[in-house]
C-alpha cells in the first residue's frame, strides 16, 4: 500500500488490521530505512439491535407496562437507552426486562463493553392502562316500612359504556350484580350497613362507595350502659359512643329529661349528676329510650376524729369519719410513734405510742 504526498507529516488512513512498517521514497527515488513497526487492531464489534419480546401492559393495579429486550451482548457489561427520553439500563447476560414505562411507543439501543452503539430495535408500544371506574355514588336510601320490610339504594356514576358487576359488602358471599348503564337501583335490602364496589369490563374495581345504611323495622335494640363516676366539679359526656355501644347501627340519638322524652336535654355533653334519658331512633322513625345515670362524687373531706388524751395507756383505736361508702384513706405518722394494724382502715387500732403528744395524718 503506497501513499503519495508532500511535507514532513501525513495521516496515513484505510489501513487494514495487522502489523506494518513503513518506508518513504523521495523525488530522487531514494528509499529510506524501515520505520519501527506498529499494530492496528482489529475493530471492535458492534453490538446488535436489541430484539424485543413479550410486552407487558399496564394493569388496573399498576400504571407503566414493561418489556423483555433480548441479543443483547452475552460478554461484558452493557448499557440500555430508551428513546425517547434517554433513559438508561445498565447490565449483563442476553436479556433483560425494562419495567416502569409509561403508556407510549419506544426504540431501544444497546452500548456494548467497547463503546460502540447498536441500531435502535423495532417499535415497542405500551398500551394505555384500563380505565379505573370511580366508586358508586350514592342517591336516594328508601328505608323499609311497616308494609315493606326491606330497603332500597339508587346508585349512579357507573361504567356508561360495558357491562359491569357490583358487589355488595359486607355480606359473607358478597352479593354480586351484573348489569349495564350509568345508574342501578340495588332493591331487597335487610337491615344493616352497606358499601358497594362495581367492576368495569376491562376486569378493574373501584373503590367502595360511601356507607348506606337501612333501618330494621321495628323498634331498635338501644343498650345504655351508665359511665363510670367523676370528681367534681367535672361533668360527664352523655353522648360518649361507649355509653350505646352494642345498639343498633345508624341510630340518631337525642337526650331528655323525663322518661317519655317530651322534655329536651340541652347539654348532654356536659350533663351534671342525675338521671337522663337516651332516645335512639331510626333513619325511618322507629325508636326506643333508656335511662342513663351521670354520677358525680363531690370531693371528699378528711376527718381524723377527735383527740384522744390517754393516761399512761399506749394503744387505742383511730377515729376517722369518712363522708361516704366509696371513699377510703391511709394513715401516716407525723410525730411521735405508733404501729397501725391496718393503716388503710379508718378505724384502725394502732399500739406502741410514746409518751407525749403523737401527731397522725389521714389521708382521703
Amino acid at each position: 500500500m503506497a501513499f503519495i504526498g508532500t511535507g514532513t507529516t501525513y495521516t496515513a488512513t484505510t489501513i487494514p488490521a495487522g502489523t506494518f512498517t513503513f518506508t518513504v521514497a523521495n523525488s530522487s527515488g531514494c528509499i529510506s530505512p524501515a520505520s519501527e513497526s506498529f499494530v492496528i487492531r482489529e475493530q471492535p464489534p458492534t453490538p446488535t439491535a436489541p430484539s424485543t419480546g413479550a410486552v407487558s401492559p399496564p394493569t388496573c393495579l399498576l400504571a407503566t407496562g414493561s418489556v423483555v429486550l433480548n441479543g443483547l451482548p452475552s460478554t461484558g457489561t452493557w448499557t440500555v437507552t430508551r428513546y425517547p427520553g434517554t433513559i438508561i439500563t445498565r447490565g449483563t447476560g442476553s436479556s433483560t426486562t425494562v419495567s416502569g414505562i409509561a403508556p407510549g411507543t419506544y426504540n431501544f439501543t444497546v452500548t456494548n463493553q467497547y463503546e460502540c452503539v447498536s441500531l435502535p430495535s423495532s417499535n415497542v408500544v405500551i398500551p394505555a392502562r384500563p380505565p379505573i371506574p370511580s366508586p358508586p355514588v350514592v342517591g336516594t336510601i328508601t328505608q323499609p316500612t311497616f308494609t315493606v320490610s326491606s330497603g332500597k339504594v339508587e346508585l349512579s356514576g357507573l361504567p356508561s359504556t360495558g357491562t359491569w358487576i357490583l358487589a355488595r359488602l359486607p355480606d359473607p358471599d358478597q352479593v354480586i350484580i351484573e348489569g349495564s348503564g350509568a345508574s342501578y337501583t340495588v332493591t331487597g335490602l335487610a337491615g344493616g350497613l352497606y358499601t358497594f364496589t362495581v367492576r368495569n369490563s376491562y376486569g378493574c374495581t373501584s373503590e367502595e362507595s360511601d356507607e348506606v345504611i337501612i333501618s330494621t323495622p321495628g323498634k331498635p335494640d338501644l343498650i345504655v350502659t351508665d359511665p363510670p363516676p367523676v370528681c367534681s366539679p367535672a361533668t360527664v359526656d352523655l353522648t360518649a359512643p361507649m355509653i350505646t355501644n352494642g345498639s343498633t347501627t345508624g341510630l340518631i340519638y337525642t337526650y331528655w329529661t323525663d322518661p317519655e322524652a317530651t322534655i329536651g336535654y340541652s347539654t348532654p355533653a356536659s350533663a351534671s349528676a342525675g338521671t337522663y334519658y337516651i332516645k335512639g331512633t331510626t333513619v325511618t322513625g322507629f325508636f326506643s329510650i333508656g335511662p342513663v345515670t351521670a354520677t358525680i362524687e363531690q370531693m371528699p373531706v378528711p376527718n381524723a376524729g377527735p383527740d384522744q388524751v390517754l393516761e399512761y395507756v399506749f394503744g387505742t383505736k383511730m377515729g376517722a369519719q369518712l363522708g361516704h361508702n366509696y371513699e377510703t384513706g391511709k394513715w401516716s405518722l407525723i410525730s411521735g410513734t405508733g404501729e397501725f394494724f391496718d393503716a388503710t382502715y379508718s378505724k384502725t387500732s394502732i399500739n406502741k405510742l410514746s409518751l407525749d403528744k403523737n401527731k397522725f395524718l389521714s389521708i382521703l
